[in-house]
């Protein structure tokens, strides 16, 4: 057996490994691996904001608005490349009812977090996220979105990078979707 390993290509070896490599990074990203299934109840969480940690922001607190939940950190290429999309969408869509919201994933990292949001301008509010919130997220890969609908029950979840258009068309279902009763 280790003879045959030995005498393929190096070119096929690049391509096993090029496989290997996009099944298991992108893979997740496109079969909804990591996330939490459609119309589950999004776990609760009370978290601190950035930069105020004496002021904490709860999941419940937003009931009754469309809740874009941005799991991302400053040290993620992917999460920065995503913020301007996802600050289009909190301005595109704040007068429908969505509630765009932070989760960054670096509690050691506050005050370094802190200036970066400050010097970047991002208008939603961001929290400082635990690692049990994280764990009941599914958070694996990153960027990680979830999206909430006003009843608190999730919507879609995407993670890696996603399409600012896919983003779009998820945000304006759960935006779409009526209030129950009672």
């Amino acid at each position: 057996m280790l003879e045959k390993l030995k005498k393929v290509k190096p070119f096929w070896w690049f391509v096993a490994f090029f496989v290997a490599v996009n099944i298991l990074w992108i893979g997740p990203a496109f079969l909804g691996g990591g996330t939490l299934k459609k119309g589950s109840v999004a776990p609760a969480f009370s978290l601190p904001l950035i930069p105020d940690s004496s002021v904490h922001l709860s999941l419940e607190s937003l009931r009754g608005s469309t809740v874009l939940l941005v799991f991302w950190a400053t040290w993620c290429d992917a999460c920065l490349a995503e913020i301007p999309v996802v600050i289009d969408l909190s301005k595109r869509y704040a007068d429908r009812g969505l509630v765009v919201v932070g989760m960054n994933l670096e509690p050691e990292n506050r005050p370094v977090v802190g200036r970066f949001l400050s010097s970047s301008s991002i208008p939603y509010r961001n929290v400082t996220v635990d690692g049990q919130t994280a764990a009941a997220y599914r958070v694996g890969i990153l960027p990680a979105i979830t999206l909430v609908d006003r009843a608190g029950s999730v919507c879609k979840g995407f993670t890696g990078r996603t399409s600012g258009f896919r983003l779009a068309r998820a945000v304006e279902r759960c935006l779409d979707l009526e209030l129950p009763e009672g």
